[in-house]
């Protein structure tokens, strides 16, 4: 008998370890089967992506920020994608006293981690971006994020070439109510050295202080034609808010477009306004 309650006592402990360890195993791969870190993935997550110098969403970060200032708990987590590296993700989590600030980095196999607990977030405004600095991570503090205020003017000129981009309301597109909502795009060549440019443009709304691309349609493509000018000629095209995923709610927007002039490129924008309909 006593060897017996040994046998069962021995058994009931091989079964409690082997159950700890499955748990410890099922964690790690919980943690690892949720790796899809594309741009895409992060966004649906709600995640703040940094990509291609800009910030696609920036609308949490402001919502984080005031979360602090009002001493709500809250997350944001931001994502941002170097050149030929995995993503770095930044999450920043307020429990009502303190900021965790953890930094993760995607590599093969694995990650590399390190965390810093911090007393709060600051906005910092500068001339062509904003800088959310999380401080009192001891006597350091840490950049968060960095939000490019994306300024572009509407024309360029200098010695060696010129151009500008003109926007006119088209009355053919016009709402019911009389809106507009469509627009011819010009490009005109306002220098001596020829203006290539395509077909594409963006749209862009102002929002949290930079720009937003606003997405097409999926069936809106553009041509693959490249148009050559000489001084004084025009590129045209339009532009309607039926091309748009959604109807543009009210705010501030832009057409941007690029000319290229030998091996510079020149981004030009042209503004114009959604009215609200009230």
């Amino acid at each position: 008998m006593p060897t017996e309650r040994v046998f069962r006592r021995f058994a009931r402990s091989c079964f409690i370890v082997a159950a700890a360890i499955l748990a410890i195993l099922s964690t790690a791969c919980a943690r690892t089967v949720d790796t899809d870190w594309s741009r895409k993935a992060a966004l649906s997550r709600g995640a703040v992506v940094e990509a291609d110098g800009r910030i696609l969403n920036p609308g949490p970060l402001a919502a984080f920020v005031q979360s602090v200032a009002e001493r709500r708990s809250a997350v944001v987590q931001v994502v941002t994608y170097p050149a030929e590296a995995e993503p770095i993700v930044m999450t920043a989590e307020f429990d009502g006293q303190s900021v965790q600030l953890t930094r993760e980095q995607r590599l093969e196999g694995g990650s590399a981690t390190s965390t810093a607990v911090c007393g709060g977030i600051e906005k910092r405004g500068g001339a062509e971006a904003d800088t959310y600095m999380v401080t009192g991570c001891g006597s350091a503090e840490m950049e968060l994020a960095v939000v490019p205020k994306l300024i572009l003017a509407p024309n360029v000129e200098t010695a060696d070439y010129g151009a500008e981009l003109l926007l006119d309301p088209l009355p053919s597109g016009n709402n019911e109510d009389g809106a507009v909502a469509a627009y011819r795009i010009e490009m005109r060549n306002l220098g001596e050295q020829i203006l290539e440019c395509g077909s594409d443009y963006m749209i862009e709304k102002q929002a949290y202080g930079t720009w937003i691309i606003v997405p097409y349609k999926a069936d809106i493509a553009f041509t693959a034609n490249l148009a050559h000018l000489q001084k004084g000629e025009s590129y045209e095209a339009s532009f309607g808010f039926k091309m748009l995923e959604s109807w543009p709610e009210p705010g501030r927007y832009r057409v941007v477009k690029e000319a290229t002039f030998g091996k510079t490129k020149v981004k030009l924008a042209a503004e114009f306004d959604v009215p609200d309909k009230n």
